[in-house]
């Protein structure tokens, strides 16, 4: 791991909060080692503020693209493939409250 991504996570860790990261290797360390509810990624971030209301399904589709395009290694969805996937996460999160 990188001293960026070491110190969000022993940060994270140490808080108590979420752990932000897309990189693979720290995602598989968090994963492994404190455990998979504690992380979120860039896809993660999106669908809350999708959930939150913050940002429209729309509005978030146009943040991922301008992301990937900006060289975000995020993984590669259609238009369709994005909404149904934000959308899937917006219908279980309700299920469970």
């Amino acid at each position: 791991l990188g001293e960026g991504e070491a110190e969000c996570i022993a940060i994270g860790r140490e808080l108590g909060v979420l752990i932000g990261t897309d990189d693979g290797k720290a995602r598989k360390y968090v994963s492994n080692n404190i455990g998979c509810e504690n992380l979120i990624g860039s896809i993660g971030v999106i669908r809350q503020c999708v959930r939150h209301q913050i940002k429209t399904a729309a509005q978030a589709y146009r943040g991922y693209k301008k992301m990937v395009s900006a060289g975000a290694f995020l993984p590669k969805f259609s238009e369709r493939d994005f909404l149904t996937l934000i959308h899937q996460e917006a219908t279980q999160a309700e299920a469970r409250l």
